[in-house]
Parts: C-alpha cells; structure tokens; sequence
C-alpha cells in the first residue's frame, strides 16, 4: 500500500502488527485532499517547518487511531502528559479511553454541558465529528518559533460542516480555527509533553454550529478579566512616589503631559500585593522572564489607562496590531472602534442573540466596572515560562484572582479563579511592540464564576442571555 505522504508509522514493517481502533490502517486520501486545497503554506521539503508539520500529523494520527501503548512510535508512553490551555494534564491512557474529549474539556458545571467530555467516549466522540466533518479536519503549520527539543508553532484547523451535527441540519460552511501548540521531546525524539492553546468559540462561525453556540455561550461571552487591575488615584498610597516596582512609563519627567482615562496615573499597590503572594515563579532580576514579565505588565498598564497615542511607550502606533486566537490583527484605533477597554479581548463569531456578554454594547468603562466588582482585589498577571526571546518574545502566562464580588447575580465564592494562555509579542531593535498575539480559551475563567447558583432576581431577568436564564 503507498505511504501517506504526511504521516509515517502507517503502512510500514514495524506496523504489520499494530492494533487499530477501527480495524485497519487509517486512510488520509480525503482530508490530504482538503489540506493541498485550503493550506496557506507550501513548506520546503527539509524544513523545520515541514519536519515540524509531518510529527503533529503522525502524533495525531497515532493518538486517534492506535489503541495500544506499545504501538506508539512519537510518543514515550510512560512520561507522555498533555494539557489544553493549562489545565489539568492527562495521560495517554486518558487519552486513548476518551478520543476528542482530551481536547474539548470544560470548566462548565455538567448541567450547562451541551457537550459533556465527561460522558463521551472515543468511538462516539469520533462518530460525531466525522459526521458533521466528513472530509476530516486539515491542519497546517503556521509558524515554527523554535525547534527541538521543544517546539513552539502555530496552527490553523479548518472544515466544512458537510453533515449534521447532533440534530443540526449541515451548512457547507467552512470552519476554522487558530493556536498555539508545544511538543516537549526527550533525548529519543520521543514527545514526552505537550500543550495546546486555543479558543473552541472559534468554530461557531458557522451559524448552525448551534451545538457549539450552547456548548460555550456561557463559556466565553463573558468579559475574560484579562487584565483586570484595582486601580486606586495615586493620592491614596505614598508608595506612588517612588514608582510601580513592575511597571514604567506611569511617573516622572516623561509622563507629566500624559492623558490618563481616570485623570489620574494607576496605583497597582493592591494586585501587586496579590501578585507578590500568589505567584508560582520568582524570576532573578535582570533576566529574561524579568524583562518580559515587565514588558507585559507595562504594556497592559498603558493600553488600558492612557487615552492619547503620543503618550504610549511601549509601542508602536502606526505599526501596532493586536490579534486574538488567530483572528485579523486591529490597530489602535480599530481597538478604540470596538470599544476598546477589554471588548478587543473578547471578540467573538456568535450571533448577537447568543451572547451572554456583547462587546459591540459594552463600553470600556461597563466592562471595566463589571470585573472590578467581581475581583475587588484584581486579577494578577505572572509570566510563567517564556521560550524565545527578541525580536519574536513567546511566553506562557498565568492569570489569577479571588472572587469575592459579584458576577452577573452569581453570589461571591471566594474562590481562585486562574487562566493560562500563550502571548506571542513581536518587537523592533529598540523593543518597541509592533504586533501581538493571544491565544487562551476565556471559559477557563467563565466556569468558575458560574460555580455558585444563586443569583438576584433582578440580575437575571435584565440579562439577555437565554442560557443564564434557563440556570434559575
């Protein structure tokens, strides 16, 4: 039989004994087809890239396909972990057992699950997917930023929705999304790690997607909390005077001109606090993490404070862009357009009657008060490994607070509520920030919030939002 041109471990010798979940060898003839038509990129033969692209084809080959531990041949079965967007890691036998449902976990409670991972398995999870997708679901790498033993790249994943899913009557429409993924390898070449970054409500750009629609409505039309700091007038704590020990570009001779949202510079006293007490890392000054942690931190500080474009530091405004989850870049003002504040965080393909949280309604100030409220102490900000540095700055980062206010009529917990994601910053010779990335599923914070049950009558019968009504 001839070999796949993409993947290896198929059809050759040492597989005339390997067990395979549907019976037989897979066969890639239909989706191949679909990549040579849709693909972006055509990588030289020998490059990192291709080399890149032919291991992510094989490994999720084998992972959905082969059934026994023994047959996996880019995989160390003993040590192999994987993660999506942070969460809890799974082994391969976890993975064997549940298919997909490694890759669609949920921070939802089980009674908002459309899709419940929980009690799906690997034959119908399958069965599912390739019924909605009959010509399978491509994939292409984007970009390789570094290479092994740990490989760091961008990935596109698209479809057409050929076939119904659960009841929904198929459209034809094509359905894509964007990540981040990163392959650990051992002294064997073997992958021993991996994780994944991406946002699901991505692939409910198909409007008759509606099982994804329910799936994570709640999950992600909330405001992500993303950069929610308590902010304080700078006349409250003396320790202004001495500056931000994180952040620059808020005191001193060169911000005396600057026009600041709230009239007056930030004070980050109470999440530095926060940040002091709950971070997992603590970077040596001078080095690299230091540096980007910083970077990051200073950044956030001016795009959510600083009104005029002459005052930003960080940045550059005619260049500058901002992206999420692989969607077109925005400039500065295409941001202000959206609202600005955090709406360019939570952009969003749902139909308007689905979201649970409008950015194109919200303003930056609602969106500011409503997350304030919730997380009176902040939300911290840590960097948590960073794997290139400049000109092309790659880093995981952690987000974290308590919720003790609020959210939507959702009583306070108390609770840690923390995300993680993967920010790609590209900066010129003088680390000035052109463009940036984001990548991170906003549900890893949603699904917290909506722990506890009880809510204010009149919170729910002002939101527009069917799901969170259907929950009383």
């Amino acid at each position: 039989m001839q070999r796949d041109k993409y993947r290896s471990h198929i059809h050759e010798e040492g597989e005339k004994n390997t067990k395979w979940r549907f019976g037989a060898p897979p066969n890639f003839d239909v989706v191949n087809k679909l990549f040579e038509e849709g693909r972006t990129k055509v990588w030289p033969k020998g490059s990192l890239e291709e080399r890149v692209q032919a291991i992510v084809k094989t490994w999720d080959m084998e992972i959905f396909h082969k059934t026994c531990i023994d047959d996996f041949k880019t995989l160390n079965p003993e040590k192999f972990t994987v993660s999506l967007n942070g969460g809890p890691t799974h082994g391969l036998e976890d993975v064997l057992a549940g298919g997909y449902n490694a890759l669609l976990q949920t921070s939802l409670p089980e009674s908002l699950r459309a899709y419940n991972p929980a009690v799906e398995t690997a034959e119908s999870s399958h069965e599912t997917f390739t019924t909605a997708f009959p010509r399978g679901f491509a994939l292409e790498i984007l970009e390789v930023y570094s290479g092994l033993p740990k490989i760091v790249y961008k990935f596109r994943h698209w479809s057409f929705m050929e076939g119904p899913f659960k009841g929904h009557a198929p459209t034809g429409e094509m359905v894509e999304l964007y990540g981040i993924g990163i392959f650990k390898l051992d002294e064997s070449m073997k992958i021993v790690k991996v994780e994944l970054f991406y946002d699901h409500s991505q692939v409910a750009s198909s409007k008759a997607l509606s099982w994804m629609m329910l799936l994570k409505a709640l999950e992600l039309q909330r405001p992500a909390g993303f950069y929610v700091q308590t902010q304080h007038k700078s006349n409250m704590a003396t320790s202004t005077v001495a500056g931000d020990k994180y952040r620059i570009h808020i005191y001193g001779e060169g911000e005396k001109n600057t026009k600041w949202k709230d009239g007056a510079p930030p004070n980050y006293d109470v999440v530095n606090k926060l940040f002091e007490e709950g971070r997992t890392k603590v970077w040596p000054p001078g080095s690299l993490e230091e540096k980007v942690q910083n970077l990051v931190k200073t950044w956030e500080m001016e795009m959510f404070n600083k009104t005029c474009r002459d005052d930003y530091k960080t940045i550059d405004p005619d260049k500058y862009t901002f992206s999420l989850n692989g969607r077109k870049g925005i400039s500065i003002e295409e941001k202000r357009q959206l609202g600005g504040g955090y709406n360019a965080l939570m952009q969003t393909s749902l139909p308007e009657k689905y979201r649970c949280y409008d950015p194109a309604v919200e303003t930056a100030e609602s969106s500011h008060n409503a997350f304030t409220t919730t997380f009176p102490r902040g939300f911290a900000l840590e960097i948590v490994q960073v794997y290139s540095g400049p000109p092309v700055i790659i880093y995981k980062f952690r987000h974290w607070g308590f919720m003790e206010g609020p959210f939507q009529g959702h009583t306070p917990t108390g609770d840690m509520i923390e995300f993680f994601g993967i920010a790609i910053f590209h900066v010129d010779e003088k680390m000035i920030i052109e463009k940036v990335e984001f990548f991170y599923d906003r549900g890893e914070l949603l699904g917290g919030l909506l722990k506890s049950d009880s809510k204010t009558e009149g919170n729910l019968n002002s939101s527009s939002c069917p799901f969170l009504k259907a929950t009383s």
